[in-house]
């Protein structure tokens, strides 16, 4: 047992020398003071009230496969940033009802992070790593403001509460996310937002993504940016208290709460339903605040969810920013004119219009035109339409499909009549032919993926190359 505290009882090496310390599965240290030591743990270390201190210090690289942790009163304490620990699947750092583990710089990979009753694990001071470990059921991982955690790995599995800005101050308080990773379990990311001090979730590296996962929560007051998929709940605490969407958020589950925004710190929020096409449940309050906000809706079909995303409010939805419609050309969706799309559908009346439209020209290998986006047939309801629909440019034999039919068509026609006239200047030549070799594929989704574009006939290819004589002797490009 060690009865010291602050410095006066030592576990440690002689200087320069890096022997390493091996507990046995049975056995235990205990107490207050200072751990110098490698350690191999594959017992207990746990910190207890001593004669003259509380606090048990860690200040080198530990590898856990037992427990380390603090009882009733007392803190352990990683105040070194050569204290990493390694842990193995059944290694576990600990806070017992009453206790306090303090996190330092250093970095903790794998094992299990628990905490009982008011037992807490707590970043006060520099900004530690954690790497492909799992918090356990009920525990309580707090972040003071101020302060940083950092994810980082392939999985966290959170199955407790993690809360940034647990002390309920106005200072930036930041949960770093330094790969891509999944956030799994049964837990929750509490952003405890006040005032104007930002409390967010983000990436140095704004390629990266983050996948929450389907039984994971992430509420509060605060921001999130980056790249995110939700496949769990994303919800802020109320219509004034909202979840800030700085980054590009995608996925199938439901937001609550959620404001789409901009700012020139963390750029422009992207909101982008499902992986692919999704209906989204929407409570609370859903918003595009600024113009440069964007929502994206995917459509290659008419049944909502499986061909095109549709968003389902019980709540209020305030539109701003920028609609961008996707294509989908999946080869199996015929596009007339007249087809709708509800895309938004309301309990409530839906307040705002978008600032700006974005269609595709193109729609399963058709070309299509739309009408402007109809707020008013439904005040609940917000519907896009096609207006028109015509064959491709280069759809020279009409079968909506641009293949090698089109390019067949198009050689017999060369320089003879302009019914392979894909930019509409009266006659066939080599820019209808760099017309379809761009489209080369459109509504054969198999020719696009699998084939080479063909190349007309050698005679054909040199006069489309140069077909113009001028008046002077000179070849021209014709257009």
């Amino acid at each position: 047992m060690l009865v010291g505290g602050n410095n006066q009882t030592f576990i440690g090496v002689f200087p320069g020398i890096s022997f390493e310390f091996t507990q046995g599965p049975d056995h235990t240290i205990r107490g207050a003071g200072v751990i110098a030591a490698l350690i191999i743990n594959n017992g207990t270390i746990r910190a207890e009230p001593g004669t003259n201190g509380a606090i048990l210090r860690i200040n080198r690289p530990q590898t856990n496969n037992g427990l380390i942790g603090a009882g009733a009163g007392a803190t352990l304490r990683f105040d070194s940033n050569v204290s990493d620990t390694t842990q193995s699947a059944s290694g576990v750092i600990f806070a017992a009802d009453g206790g306090r583990v303090e996190l330092g710089v250093q970095t903790i990979t794998g094992g299990t992070l628990q905490t009982t009753g008011s037992g807490v694990i707590a970043v006060d001071g520099n900004t530690p790593t954690l790497i492909d470990l799992t918090i356990a059921a009920g525990s309580a991982v707090n972040v003071s403001g101020g302060r940083n955690l950092r994810l980082a790995g392939s999985t966290i599995t959170n199955n407790g509460t993690i809360t940034l800005n647990s002390n309920s101050v106005s200072s930036l308080s930041q949960l770093q996310l330094n790969s891509n990773l999944a956030l799994e379990g049964t837990g929750e990311i509490v952003l405890n937002g006040m005032g104007t001090q930002a409390v967010w979730i983000g990436f140095p590296d704004l390629g990266r993504v983050l996948t929450n996962g389907a039984d994971h929560t992430i509420r509060g007051n605060g921001l999130l940016e980056g790249k995110i998929i939700n496949n769990g709940r994303i919800e802020g605490d109320s219509d004034t208290e909202k979840m800030d969407i700085y980054g590009r958020l995608s996925g199938s589950d439901a937001l609550k709460n959620v404001d789409i925004g901009f700012s020139f710190q963390f750029g422009r929020g992207t909101y982008a339903p499902g992986e692919s096409t999704a209906v989204v449940s929407l409570e609370g309050s859903f918003t595009l605040s600024s113009s440069a906000s964007t929502l994206e809706i995917e459509i290659g079909g008419l049944t909502a969810g499986t061909e095109f995303d549709q968003l389902t409010s019980a709540g209020t939805v305030n539109l701003g920013g920028t609609l961008d419609v996707i294509a989908l050309d999946r080869g199996s969706y015929v596009p007339i004119a007249g087809d709708r799309f509800e895309v938004i559908n309301s309990t409530n009346a839906i307040s705002g219009t978008f600032f700006d439209t974005s269609f595709p020209d193109i729609l399963d290998a058709r070309s299509v035109a739309w009408l402007p986006v109809d707020y008013t047939t439904d005040p609940n309801k917000v519907f896009l339409e096609i207006a028109t629909v015509d064959f491709l440019s280069a759809d020279f034999d009409e079968d909506f499909d641009v293949d090698g039919d089109d390019l067949a068509q198009w050689e017999g026609d060369y320089g003879l009549n302009g019914n392979s006239d894909a930019d509409g200047d009266g006659d066939s030549d080599g820019a209808d032919f760099l017309t379809w070799q761009r489209q080369f594929g459109l509504g054969v989704p198999s020719l696009a993926s699998s084939q080479t574009v063909p190349e007309p006939s050698a005679i054909v290819l040199l006069f489309s190359t140069f077909c113009c004589l001028g008046w002077e002797g000179r070849l021209a490009p014709c257009d």
